[in-house]
C-alpha cells in the first residue's frame, strides 16, 4: 500500500512493501474497523499476521476505526501521525 521512511501499511496480508503493491488500500489490514480495545497498541501488534477487521454496524453504534503501520527500517521512528478522512 505505502511505505514512507520504513513505515508500512499493507494493502493485504502478502504485502511486504514491494512497490507496486501487490492489491487495493480498500482491503488492507491495517485499516481496522473494530470493536473498542482496551489496549489496542498490545492487541493489534499480537494480530498483525491476521485481518482483525469486524462487520461495521448502521445505527447508533459507534464504529471505532484503528490504524496501524508497522517498521520495516532498523531506525526507531516518532513523531509520525496518520490522517483518516
Amino acid at each position: 500500500m505505502a511505505t514512507y521512511d520504513g513505515l508500512l501499511m499493507r494493502d493485504n496480508l502478502e504485502d511486504t512493501g514491494v512497490v507496486p503493491s501487490p492489491g487495493y488500500p480498500y482491503h488492507s489490514p491495517d485499516i481496522i474497523a473494530h470493536s473498542q480495545v482496551e489496549k489496542p497498541d498490545t492487541f493489534f501488534k499480537a494480530n498483525y499476521d491476521s485481518n482483525p477487521n469486524e462487520a461495521v454496524e448502521v445505527g447508533s453504534r459507534t464504529n471505532l476505526i484503528y490504524v496501524r503501520t508497522k517498521n520495516l527500517s532498523t531506525a526507531a521512528k516518532t513523531g509520525w501521525y496518520i490522517s483518516v478522512y
